[in-house]
């Protein structure tokens, strides 16, 4: 456990481009991120439920990921924020075990102290296969909003000479209440796919 810990990344390393496939509900989008491009222009829209997006289509995109969004897709946690005195083996499989833990309770983000992680340890290759975030409790970040559930799964390939393990899928599903009686609701599934090593801080 200890060892896939400290090669744990719970995202895509720098210096490499990939393609997301993104569904939320009915409309599913497909996009391509490449470090090697300037910023700005790094995330290129290259479908729009199975269509090529129209030109007001790609300018709204650009416009909102320059704006809104980081240069890659980030982790839900660092390692460094796991508290390790709480890990507890859940399911004894000697190829795959899984393991719970929770995070440390200084942590600025109050969430996290509302959420438990599942790992699973893939023996053979010594990483982290998949790992599951989890509501421990219902939380309320403000007075008129309440998440009543929320799991988000993130699946990893098997490391291998020439790349490291890289995520492959993930889902998150949320529900919830908002001003005390409008239930709420998401289910994201996003694929990874096409990687290649880009850009100057291109690593193994």
């Amino acid at each position: 456990f200890r060892k896939a810990l400290a090669g744990f990344v719970g995202e895509v390393p720098s210096g490499w481009a990939y393609t997301l496939t993104t569904t939320r509900d009915a409309d599913v989008s497909v996009e391509r991120f490449d470090p090697a491009k300037p910023n700005g222009s790094q995330w290129t829209l290259l479908k729009r439920n199975g269509r090529t997006p129209t030109g007001d289509e790609s300018r709204q995109y650009q416009s909102f990921k320059t704006a809104h969004v980081p240069g890659t897709v980030r982790a839900n946690f660092a390692r460094g924020d796991l508290d390790l005195s709480t890990v507890t083996l859940v399911q004894a499989d000697q190829q795959r075990p899984v393991y719970r833990c929770r995070f440390r309770e200084d942590l600025e983000d109050p969430l996290l102290n509302h959420l438990e992680v599942l790992f699973t340890l893939d023996v053979a290759g010594s990483y982290f296969a998949r790992y599951e975030l989890r509501l421990t409790e219902p939380y309320s970040p403000v007075l008129s909003v309440k998440i009543t559930a929320l799991s988000v799964t993130v699946d990893f390939s098997a490391p291998s000479d020439d790349r490291p393990a890289l995520p492959a899928a993930s889902r998150s599903i949320f529900r919830g209440r908002v001003l005390f009686f409008k239930s709420t609701g998401e289910d994201l599934a996003i694929t990874y796919s096409d990687f290649a090593r880009s850009g100057a801080n291109a690593r193994r």
